[in-house]
């Protein structure tokens, strides 16, 4: 039995129009800046050259070593899936699939990664991709898949902010998370997110530390 994806209408009471408080309108501007305007998923915008140009993730090696230091998988739960009904399997059977995901205090990123043609592109003209290319072992193979889920995780958090799906959680003094999700054009729930805002400030920083484009500038 193929198991249906998670629809938004399904789980949307998380969300809410009310005003951001004061320290969280501030915070967002900084991440719709770094996120938004200047997203490095490959095409996304005018503004930047894509994370494989401006980052110089150019090979499978360099990728792999972007994803850890975004700590996927040491301090987030991490899952990566190739179709959306995959996806909503992993947050059904991990408690993140209803309304109170963003209560658990729990840091998350589950997501569907599906290449679009031009992230498919600029990556095949990489060098260890070309045809010819001698196979590499280890830490080094080649895998186009890196690549991919870099580029829709930056996708999905872009959609996410850009289309108004996301929430801003303090628990506490000094406990603040950010919830955030991404939908098809067929109301299908493609990306969940759930991290701190240490976390997400963290990414922020190491985007700035990685672009090119600000060294050249300083």
């Amino acid at each position: 039995m193929v198991s249906k994806p998670l629809l938004f209408e399904e789980s949307k009471e998380w969300l809410s129009q009310d005003p951001l408080p004061e320290e969280g309108k501030e915070k967002l501007q900084c991440y719709a800046q770094r996120f938004v305007m200047e997203c490095e998923a490959i095409g996304s915008t005018k503004q930047t050259n894509g994370f494989i140009k401006d980052f110089n993730i150019n090979v499978t090696q360099r990728a792999n070593s972007f994803l850890e230091q975004l700590c996927l998988d040491s301090e987030i739960l991490y899952r990566a899936v190739t179709t959306p009904s995959e996806l909503a399997v992993l947050l059904r059977q991990d408690g993140f699939d209803g309304n109170d995901f963003i209560d658990k205090r729990l840091p998350f990123a589950y997501f569907h990664f599906s290449p679009k043609p031009i992230v498919a592109e600029h990556v095949s003209s990489l060098k260890e991709f070309r045809k010819g290319e001698a196979k590499k072992t280890g830490k080094a193979k080649q895998n186009r898949r890196t690549f991919y889920r870099i580029d829709c995780l930056l996708r999905h958090l872009r959609n996410a902010i850009a289309h108004g799906q996301y929430a801003y959680r303090r628990f506490g003094d000094e406990d603040v998370f950010w919830a955030f999700q991404d939908c098809n054009g067929n109301g299908v729930v493609t990306f969940r997110m759930l991290v701190t805002e240490e976390l997400l400030d963290g990414w922020m920083k190491l985007l700035y530390a990685r672009d090119k484009r600000y060294r050249i500038h300083k």
